[in-house]
């Protein structure tokens, strides 16, 4: 029923942001030509009061946003949105005319000097929507910036957040294989560091010279209103008011205002929640089977097309997954670019048999190692299956060790037998051998180490040596050798680089959806 329902609201989304503002047609089994959209009240914006026939509750615990604001410990996805300026072509230019301006090292930007502080940041998978996303363990935003010709330049950045700080990390260009499966960025070397702080929907942004004020959940051309989610919460995530689901739409100037929550036995429940600048949002929802209510107050932060975060200064519920993500999300790391954009398209029984004919690899394979008496890692989420690469390697060497090569033929053989078995003939369509390293030394010099230490052990894999000749046709047309350098480091539980376990070869494989 829930996915129903996501997929009925997710179409009705499109169809309202192609109208831009003009009265969608009445829907005849939801009531929306009765729509009762009320004015915002005085001290906030009343979202929700289509089909919820009850009055906005008071909280039992109230809060204090600042003191909410000062406690948290802020995460790359509270930055999820479009932030911009309010007052479009003229804050812009007046923007310019007042921020401070620097050299910059960017090989696609023509004018002298870039600002110091962006006016608009785009972030979030859905909300900024590029191949960027696949990287795993990493944040990118795009910034705009105004450049001292009177244009604006867009740039693609790597942002981390400490404390109140927001660092960006401008990127020049970008690498990757034809197929999108390997995204490699190439930094300019210019970095940002700002301090933050959030009210609502508004962010700003200082550098302790220059301060500029964004604003999110507009409208895509105007300032007018647009506060919308359609996300769910991770699977196992604790539930907020017992739903894990939550779909709402405010446009101003429209009819559009609704709010409804559910829980993933598909019990929805439509209510109300009023959300104030200071950053306070108060949500009312029906206690199902009786005329009680039952209200919660948070602090919310609007994550454009990516959802919505609320929290309460001690719990977080994060809203950022559609239905596929959230029950396809493991398959992520086993999937082309192209093949990735399909999920969406994808029915609950044949992702289901995805995931299962996934996991199933990946235990046969468990298990199949363990007899054999090898020792390496698998990933249950990625699917990536690892090894030391100080066994395969010498120091800073790329030649395949008289150990390690005994470690390949072993692992080949067990791999092999597992992955080319008739229980899953045509499931993989490639296996790619990707070299890691740590972040110590040149990033040039650990790419070249890495993508030879990758070609050594796709070539040894093909050869004769190996002794895996059953299967040297199959592989021959599969194998893809990629040096990752230290783009996808492994990181401990504090989120810091693991050094030891970053240096490694990794195999993983890619599904055939059409399998």
């Amino acid at each position: 029923m829930k996915r129903l329902l996501a997929l009925l609201l997710a179409a009705l989304m499109l169809v309202s942001l192609a109208a831009c503002g003009e009265k969608e047609e009445d829907d005849k089994d939801t009531g929306k030509g009765e729509s009762q959209t009320e004015a915002p009240a005085a001290d906030g914006l009343l979202v929700g009061t289509e089909k919820a026939e009850i009055e906005l509750g008071t909280p039992a615990k109230t809060l204090d946003p600042e003191n909410v604001y000062s406690k948290l410990t802020y995460t790359p996805q509270m930055f999820y949105g479009d932030y911009r300026l309010l007052g479009g072509e003229a804050a812009q230019k007046s923007y310019a005319e007042k921020v401070t301006y620097t050299e910059h090292t960017l090989s696609n930007v023509y004018a002298e000097q870039i600002s110091v502080i962006p006016y608009q940041l785009t972030a979030g998978p859905h909300t900024m929507n590029h191949m960027l996303n696949r990287v795993q363990g990493r944040y990118f935003l795009r910034a705009q910036f105004s450049t001292n010709s009177g244009t604006a330049t867009s740039c693609l950045c790597e942002y981390t957040v400490s404390g109140n700080t927001i660092t960006l990390k401008l990127i020049d260009k970008l690498e990757y294989n034809e197929d999108y499966t390997n995204v490699r960025c190439i930094m300019s070397g210019m970095t940002f560091t700002y301090t933050f702080s959030f009210q609502g929907r508004k962010l700003t942004l200082t550098d302790g010279t220059n301060t500029v004020e964004l604003h999110t959940g507009l409208q895509v051309s105007s300032d007018e209103l647009d506060l919308y989610a359609d996300a769910y919460m991770a699977n196992g995530a604790q539930k907020l008011l017992d739903t894990d689901y939550i779909y709402m739409l405010y446009r101003e100037g429209t009819d559009y205002n609704k709010l409804f929550m559910e829980n993933d036995q598909g019990s929805a429940r439509y209510g109300l929640a009023k959300f104030e600048e200071n950053g306070l949002v108060t949500i009312t929802l029906p206690v199902p089977d009786t005329d009680e209510t039952e209200t919660v107050q948070l602090v919310y932060f609007l994550c454009g097309q990516d959802g919505i975060i609320l929290t309460d200064g001690n719990t977080t519920y994060s809203f950022l997954y559609s239905s596929s993500e959230r029950d396809g999300s493991s398959l992520g790391g086993n999937l082309s670019l192209e093949d990735a954009m399909k999920l969406q398209d994808m029915g609950a029984d044949k992702l289901a048999a995805l995931l299962a004919k996934k996991a199933d690899l990946l235990t046969d394979l468990a298990a199949a190692f363990e007899a054999a008496g090898l020792s390496v890692s698998i990933n249950k989420e990625s699917g990536e299956i690892t090894m030391d690469a100080s066994v395969l390697f010498p120091v800073d060497g790329y030649e395949v060790s008289e150990e390690g090569k005994e470690l390949l033929k072993k692992f080949m053989s067990v791999y092999c037998s597992v992955v080319f078995d008739e229980k899953y003939a045509g499931f993989v369509s490639k296996i790619m051998v990707e070299g890691h390293t740590d972040s110590d030394g040149d990033y040039d010099y650990n790419l070249t180490l890495s993508q030879n230490r990758a070609d050594s052990v796709k070539n040894f894999c093909l050869s004769a040596d190996c002794g895996v000749d059953a299967y040297t046709a199959q592989l021959t047309e599969m194998l893809q050798a990629i040096g990752c350098a230290s783009d996808y480091p492994v990181l401990d539980a504090s989120g810091n680089e693991n050094k030891a376990a970053s240096r490694r070869v990794a195999f993983r494989f890619l599904i055939n959806l059409d399998n």
